[in-house]
């Protein structure tokens, strides 16, 4: 090695062409500019094993909501109220100043790993590696459920009040327990708490999205000897979202109920319940990293709600974004998803009864949040060209989203469907006039006016 020397150069200069430089000498057998240290090897691409992301009906059409304005969750605020968030996970940038402290922070539990697999699901990172979050844009809170004091979940909820507006989501990944006989137990929704249903509707009718899991109890919450002639104890409907657990695994029957889901009609959705892929718990590859930890095991209500969680908050970025800042209602957002939603499989051999609720489907929901019609098509003209033959064209309309189609009428009957700016009408008769007018339509159906007509005489 007495042979090598190391040259420093000024700061600046280009090292690789003082290498060719030093190079050409006859004296230098080899030149070259000084390594740079590389970085660590990332973590793979797990997005395959997120099922949930895919198009309907094995998922929820993640893919689309990116495509589509505010989809990706921009313009819109979630928190999760829980604990045993690993804020450190290379996939969880959004995590690192997100906590909204209840009181001081306890963790009841003895790892990080229900809350981190729980926002890996929401805001994961859009980074090619490792999983990605069905809304990896929105914005993060993480309120504590438990403190010094103890578990203060109504406390919580009153603290995620005040860090959200209208239109903001509120995930409640949180259960508790009934009796249905002396000696045993079983999990239900957090809201058969009187004072958290109290706090929760107060949530739903201040205009803030309330997302929590049905629980892992396998009850009938229609069974009135212990619920109530409805949800919790005959109280009127909360306004928030419950959700469901259905199977998710290959080879299982696919949206139908999981065996541990409660079940009945004051279940509105349903979310994937097993074999759901996400940051945290056992590793997918070898690594002693806690940082770097993903699995494909994440399941029951608590794996479920965040799936539906992410969806209302696609729906109410949407809707800001296409609604002029708007915010969407609970009741909104309840009717768009479960209206537009991939029905749960009851009927396919295997497949258990009781309902958990249709699965989301962004490509049909987002379309539901866009209401305002394109601007008419304007400077329509009509001349014929070299072989006779009509040739219409106009500008461009403008649109919230985009513009689809146009729909072309001829002599007032529908008559084409025309993507561009022009349409050459080939189907004429000498003589003839034909008189047209087209509209625009955007992606959601909504029509504009309909154009000036304009006229020409075939010769």
């Amino acid at each position: 090695l007495n042979g090598y020397f190391i040259v420093i150069l000024p700061k600046g200069t280009d090292a690789n062409v003082v290498a060719k430089q030093l190079q050409a000498l006859s004296i230098v057998e080899t030149a070259y500019a000084a390594p740079e240290v590389a970085p660590a090897p990332s973590s793979p691409n797990y997005q395959s094993y997120q099922t949930y992301l895919n198009a309907a009906p094995s998922g929820v059409n993640a893919g689309y909501a990116k495509t589509f304005p505010g989809g990706a969750g921009d313009k819109a605020k979630v928190i999760d109220i829980e604990y045993s968030w690993n804020t450190n996970h290379e996939d969880l940038s959004k995590a690192r100043t997100a906590l909204i402290p209840n009181g001081t922070p306890v963790d009841p539990l003895s790892d990080t790993d229900h809350g981190t697999a729980v926002l890996g699901e929401m805001v994961a990172d859009d980074n090619g590696y490792g999983v990605t979050g069905i809304t990896p844009k929105a914005n993060l809170g993480l309120v504590n459920a438990y403190n010094t004091n103890g578990y203060k979940i109504v406390e919580a909820l009153y603290t995620a009040a005040f860090y959200t507006q209208p239109g903001d989501v509120i995930l409640v990944e949180q259960q508790t327990l009934v009796h249905p006989t002396p000696d045993t137990m079983a999990q239900v929704p957090i809201e058969w708490v009187p004072a958290v249903y109290d706090m929760i509707k107060a949530l739903t009718d201040g205009g803030r999205i309330v997302v929590e899991p049905a629980g892992n109890g396998n009850q009938n919450l229609d069974n009135t000897a212990l619920f109530g002639a409805s949800f919790p104890n005959g109280k009127v409907d909360s306004g928030a979202l419950i959700v469901g657990a259905g199977l998710n695994c290959a080879g299982d029957v696919l949206r139908s109920r999981q065996s541990d889901s409660n079940y009945g009609s004051r279940i509105n959705l349903q979310g994937p319940g097993n074999c759901v892929a996400t940051t945290g718990y056992d590793p997918l590859w070898l690594t002693n990293d806690i940082n770097a930890r993903y699995t494909t095991g994440f399941s029951e209500t608590s794996a479920a709600a965040p799936v539906v969680a992410s969806a209302a908050v696609s729906l109410s970025s949407a809707y800001r974004t296409l609604n002029s800042g708007a915010n969407i209602t609970p009741a909104l957002v309840r009717s768009i998803l479960t209206s537009t939603a991939t029905a749960q499989n009851s009927t396919s051999s295997g497949a258990l009864t009781g309902n958990i609720g249709p699965l989301p489907d962004l490509a049909k929901a987002l379309l539901k949040t866009d209401t305002k019609a394109p601007t008419a098509p304007a400077g329509v003209k009509v001349v014929l060209n070299s072989n006779h033959k009509p040739v219409v064209s106009w500008s461009a309309s403008t649109d919230n989203n985009k513009i689809a189609s146009y729909k072309l009428y001829r002599n007032g009957s529908s008559y084409k469907t025309v993507t561009g700016l022009s349409y050459t009408d080939t189907s004429v008769t000498v003589g003839k006039t034909y008189k047209y007018t087209l509209y625009a339509v955007d992606p959601s159906g909504n029509k504009s006016v309909v154009s000036t007509a304009v006229s020409i005489v075939v010769k």
